[in-house]
């Protein structure tokens, strides 16, 4: 289960600038949970929660962090939660959108944050019902690997601090995601394996999913820049990126350069980003990239996140992705996306049975029509299992 949620929120981001990795984050390591009960909408269902289990109740117009936003069977969720759970959705998509596009979704993003602090509420009061536990080992082995995924003590300890958890508020969520899991695990115990059968059916059914359009593999060298950045600094990052690509260009290695001077994670690996399609990164990057010949090296290309070189290694022509090299996530996919439909309507049924209370009345716009759209750093389609 902890491996299914984790790819369900990020197993398919690719590394390289453009296709934005999250910095670790105690806020999004905790949540994870969430995003994968909140996976489980169906399209059709709006963000605010269903109109038949919620009870408006009258508040003042000026709130504080203490103020009422919702109850779940008498367990008051405050202002202050929300507004937390609301952060933890911004640092999980706020680097895909502009700070325009953000403010534009604020009331989805509240209204998310709201739905899905219900929804884990449900889960923990069943858990407690249920009296499920979690074994103190297991406990210490998710908050070790937790701990571990800092580049130092002292950065964990920051963003502890920053996320106004302690060690005791972070054990204490990762007991209760385990507990949940458990709950969700034994929802499971009816599904079959999926068959060869219903993979062949899947795929030729599907057949558009499987079509890749022409990728190209490339290795890039970043030096980056921001907004904020002054004209004396952008120039000094120019002669800087200037001075790499004359080295490439008298004979050193791509890849040695990538890893002693990359500002892209891809460095670790010689700045190799894999393959991708156009549409993966932002236009001037894949305007050159794609251009190029194999073994090419581009000249300096500037794009929002600052100065690139890019090598072009390897080009794909447009194909189907044959079923046996998709087999296995096939199988995956098609199994989470089962799992996805038991855990929506067990919540389904846990909001009919409860008493649901909220402070506001809640929009109803679906999410397909008030997310933000990104045309600069698109991500893969969680729809799509060969992504």
């Amino acid at each position: 289960m902890v491996a299914l949620v984790f790819q369900n929120i990020g197993a398919r981001v690719k590394e390289g600038e453009m296709v934005k990795i999250p910095k670790t984050s105690l806020i999004l390591i905790c949540s994870c949970m969430i995003m994968f009960l909140s996976g489980c909408r169906s399209k059709s269902e709006t963000i605010a929660p269903l109109k038949n289990d919620s009870t408006v109740i009258n508040h003042e117009e000026h709130s504080t962090d203490t103020e009422m936003m919702a109850q779940v069977n008498g367990k008051v969720i405050n202002k202050s939660q929300v507004e937390h759970e609301k952060s933890r959705l911004i640092q999980q998509v706020g680097q895909q959108f502009t700070a325009e596009q953000l403010a534009q979704a604020d009331t989805m993003l509240q209204n998310q944050a709201l739905d899905n602090l219900i929804i884990k509420e449900l889960l923990v009061q069943t858990i407690e019902t249920k009296n499920i536990t979690a074994e103190p080992a297991t406990i210490d082995v998710q908050f070790n690997e937790i701990k571990n995924q800092f580049p130092s003590p002292e950065d964990y300890q920051n963003e502890l601090q920053k996320s106004g958890m302690t060690e005791d508020d972070l054990r204490q969520e990762i007991a209760s995601n385990i507990r949940i899991e458990t709950l969700l695990e034994g929802l499971y115990t009816t599904l079959e394996p999926v068959t060869d059968k219903e993979l062949q059916d899947y795929y030729q059914e599907n057949i558009d999913m499987f079509k890749q359009p022409e990728q190209v593999r490339a290795s890039h060298i970043l030096v980056a820049f921001s907004e904020e950045d002054t004209p004396e600094t952008k120039t000094q990052k120019r002669a800087t990126i200037d001075a790499l690509k004359k080295k490439i260009d008298e004979g050193a290695d791509f890849a040695t350069v990538a890893q002693e001077n990359s500002d892209c994670p891809s460095k670790e690996k010689g700045g190799d980003l894999g393959f991708f399609d156009r549409e993966r990164m932002v236009k001037p990057f894949a305007d050159v990239a794609f251009a190029l010949t194999p073994g090419q090296v581009s000249d300096i290309v500037e794009t929002q996140f600052g100065y690139h070189i890019i090598k072009m290694v390897e080009k794909q022509e447009p194909r189907t992705v044959p079923l046996e090299e998709v087999s296995e996530r096939l199988t995956g996919y098609i199994d989470n996306q089962r799992k996805q439909k038991i855990v929506q309507e067990y919540i389904t049924k846990l909001r009919a049975e409860a008493t649901i209370e909220y402070a506001h009345k809640q929009e109803t716009a679906p999410v397909s029509e008030t997310a933000p759209s990104s045309e600069t750093a698109p991500v893969s389609d969680d729809t799509n299992p060969i992504d």
